[in-house]
């Protein structure tokens, strides 16, 4: 099950804990996502490229470092990061997941992470 699919079936506006299953980060994702802006348009596309690996009381624990290694390539190329492995990475993220990024770097972010 996708995290996308997670969030249609919990009320909207309820607070999701989310984890990633081999880094220690926690972010939060919200149910009955609407897609209103440019970020909250990434970030339903984001949750819809999460696979939920297991599902917890208080969240979901989800692949996220494993989409991010998959497209370190095409990271690099877009040159987002200052360094391109994926310790920098997950170390970053819950401060990208934050909002501490603008709309075009999320938007940016997230279509490679789409890429085949």
């Amino acid at each position: 099950m996708t995290l996308y699919e997670y969030l249609s079936l919990v009320e909207h506006g309820d607070e999701i804990t989310v984890w990633d299953k081999e880094y220690d980060v926690e972010m939060y994702f919200y149910g009955g996502m609407e897609e209103g802006d440019e970020w909250d348009k990434s970030i339903s596309e984001l949750s819809k490229l999460l696979t939920i690996d297991t599902i917890h009381s208080n969240g979901v624990t989800v692949n996220y470092s494993e989409v991010i290694e998959k497209h370190l390539k095409e990271l690099k190329k877009a040159n987002l990061f200052y360094e391109n492995d994926i310790d920098y990475i997950m170390d970053d993220i819950e401060s990208i997941m934050s909002g501490n990024v603008p709309e075009e770097w999320m938007k940016k972010f997230i279509n490679i992470l789409k890429s085949n």
